[in-house]
């Protein structure tokens, strides 16, 4: 019974959570121009633009938005083809 409770309890305030970090705002411009705030996690001096209103989380191994605002394709990485639409008659 404890460990059901623990797992509720995990469930209860993590999920929330996650869904919630998906919806952030842009980050504050002045933590963005400390780097001992940044981190090394996004921004000058990284592959990463910060996430934002239109920049997405970066995934590992995953084309990403640099800091420059120009699409970076790691290596080894292939773009999805563009599929045109079929039309149902």
């Amino acid at each position: 019974a404890i460990v059901g409770a623990c797992n509720v309890i995990w469930i209860v305030t993590t999920i929330p959570g996650m869904v919630s970090s998906l919806y952030q705002s842009p980050w504050p411009e002045d933590i963005t121009k400390r780097s001992y705030l940044m981190d090394g996690i996004c921004g000058t001096g990284t592959p990463y633009a910060c996430p934002g209103d239109a920049v997405p989380i970066p995934r590992p191994d995953s084309a990403n938005i640099g800091p420059d605002g120009q699409l970076v394709v790691p290596p080894g990485v292939h773009l999805p083809k563009a599929k045109p639409f079929s039309l149902v008659e």
